[in-house]
């Protein structure tokens, strides 16, 4: 029996011991699988950077990296035997089977929104084609401006490049005076003229030679950092070299980088991904949404001081509240609350010159019917309470707008307003 008990505790023990291997193989394969990051993102850019090599105006593919998983699962099974006979225990057998179930994978993120697209088949095509940064003089005697000074580059380049400056990838010209316009841009190819018109396509201006000089030179130099070049070679299967550290094709078009490009090309995968992953920074414009209520109050208030203007009638305060409320972009309800009373006096001392033929009826009747317009549209708008006035008794109705004038078929008249309690 002594034989059977180590069979049954040895069985025990490796039982046991494949589930500390398991935990110590998950840590030792996540490092592994979070070490080819840089590989994946190596490989693509150098696949691209094939493409291009065979075809500048291909378009790139490109992945992001998401979410990772690093599983592994562990199974294993065991049949202990004992075996005895009449005259005892005769034997003993072991059967084990074990099995490991490796599981990575990491989560890719395509590249497909147009402008990224874009803005990473500029970055490519700026390891062939470099944009030469021209400096030029402006000449603006005709506009009186005074000295201004472009910097910028050809037009198939400058497009990219302001897509760069609006990234950030590139310094943005603070000391600018003029933003990129639509005129063409000088030819920089042979010994540029100042052109007649200030506006240059793309181009930045600026009101002197050295803040021009200063930026000409950061671009330069984040051109050169971003996007550096002379550190891959081109050529065919056989042209790769065995000291080649990454290889990158794209059928019969291969990209190597020897140890010494190394360097370059993690500043290049940095701007690539940079590219692929960021978006300009959004402008926040503020827009303000008018009621349509607003716009009828200050048109008809315009309306109204118009017509009044056309008579002698000496109402300079409602004047000055009319053309107020017109020009007032947007008039709180309590202000415009405040109105109405000043608009029914307006009607009252408008029915007082008509009743002393002092104003036509017809007139009279208009600047009425714009004035009870105007204090409808004023409800509307107001959300507080509609204001009201006590009529008080022996009160001259002409001292307040304790009534209102209403135009029926036999000339004006007037009712009284219904105080409130």
């Amino acid at each position: 029996m002594s034989r059977a008990f180590r069979l049954f505790f040895f069985a025990i023990i490796f039982a046991v011991i494949p589930g500390c291997m398991t935990a110590n193989f998950l840590k030792k394969d996540c490092t592994r699988q979070s070490a080819t990051i840089t590989d994946i993102q190596f490989k693509q850019v150098l696949d691209n950077v094939a493409s291009f090599a065979k075809n500048p105006g291909t378009l790139p593919h490109f992945s992001t990296l998401g979410e990772g998983t690093t599983q592994i699962s562990d199974t294993g099974s065991m049949t202990p035997t004992l075996m005895w006979n009449v005259k005892g225990f005769s034997g003993a057998n072991l059967a084990m089977n074990g099995n490991r179930v490796l599981l990575e994978n990491w989560k890719l993120e395509p590249v497909t929104i147009p402008g990224r697209v874009l803005r990473l088949r500029c970055g490519f095509q700026f390891l062939f084609s470099r944009p030469e940064i021209a400096l030029i003089p402006l000449d603006n005697t005709k506009t009186g401006v005074g000295d201004i000074w472009c910097v910028g580059t050809s037009e198939g380049c400058i497009k990219c490049v302001n897509e760069m400056i609006n990234l950030r990838l590139f310094p943005f010209p603070t000391d600018a005076v003029l933003p990129p316009s639509s005129a063409p841009p000088p030819s920089t190819t042979s010994p540029p003229k100042p052109p007649a018109n200030p506006d240059v396509n793309g181009w930045w201006h600026f009101p002197n030679r050295d803040a021009a000089a200063a930026y000409q030179r950061q671009l330069i130099e984040a051109i050169d950092c971003k996007f550096p070049v002379g550190w891959f070679g081109t050529g065919c299967h056989h042209d790769v070299p065995k000291d080649a550290c990454f290889v990158g094709s794209d059928c019969d078009s291969y990209v190597w980088v020897q140890p010494g490009g190394i360097e370059p090309l993690a500043r290049f995968t940095l701007s690539a991904l940079a590219l692929a992953s960021l978006d300009p920074p959004s402008e926040t414009v503020t827009t303000k949404t008018e009621k349509k209520s607003d716009a009828k109050v200050r048109s008809s208030a315009s309306a109204l001081s118009t017509l009044l203007r056309s008579t002698n009638l000496p109402v300079q305060s409602h004047l000055q509240m009319l053309d107020s409320l017109s020009l007032t972009a947007e008039a709180s309800p309590a202000q415009l609350s405040a109105m109405r009373p000043q608009i029914d006096d307006l009607r009252l001392q408008v029915l007082r010159q008509v009743q002393n033929k002092q104003l036509s009826p017809e007139l009279g009747f208009a600047i009425d019917q714009l004035a009870d317009q105007l204090n409808r549209q004023i409800e509307d708008q107001s959300e507080q309470p509609q204001s009201t006035i006590s009529v008080q008794p022996n009160v001259d109705p002409f001292s307040r707008p304790a009534f209102i004038p209403f135009w029926g078929t036999g000339g004006p008249q007037f009712y009284p307003v219904n105080p409130t309690q």
